[in-house]
């Protein structure tokens, strides 16, 4: 249980929000096994590559990596502002993307921002949300090829 600001309790729902270092995509290696993977699909205002790692048990089931390129978005406000949002809406989502990995192994996530304009967070959440459903059917098998612009399940 929580506590709201006039002091009552708020109920907390299951699981941990949190996006500790052992969940930030920032290994040189593992960032080559994501790009070279070439496992990826369109969801703009993102792309989205993963790839799957071999994991100890104490390892986390799941890194992620968002990148905002400068030829995008030149101002460093800019960048770092769409950097929170989507770390944020991935952070809340987490839980549904650690469902999809299979046991002893370690889901690696980048996204790459392909928009020219900031974008807002429920356009973030919204994009997380779509790269969600695309990724579960791309592990699910319902296209052969997952680097193919995939159907949007959920809108």
């Amino acid at each position: 249980m929580g506590e709201s600001r006039d002091g009552g309790t708020v109920p907390m729902e299951k699981g941990r929000f949190t996006f500790p270092k052992s969940e930030k995509l920032c290994l040189r290696d593992e960032i080559e096994v994501v790009f070279a993977s070439r496992t990826s699909f369109v969801n703009y205002p993102v792309r989205t590559l993963f790839a799957f790692a071999d994991s100890a048990d104490d390892a986390p089931r799941l890194k992620f990596l968002i990148s905002v390129p400068k030829k995008r978005l030149r101002h460093a406000v800019d960048r770092n502002r769409v950097k929170r949002l989507y770390r944020e809406a991935f952070r809340l989502r987490k839980s549904a993307f650690e469902e999809l990995v299979p046991e002893g192994k370690t889901l690696l996530l980048a996204m790459v921002f392909v928009s020219d304009k900031v974008c807002t967070f429920s356009e973030a959440q919204a994009s997380v949300r779509k790269a969600l459903s695309k990724l579960s059917g791309a592990l699910r098998g319902e296209k052969s090829n997952p680097t193919e612009p995939l159907s949007d399940v959920d809108s």
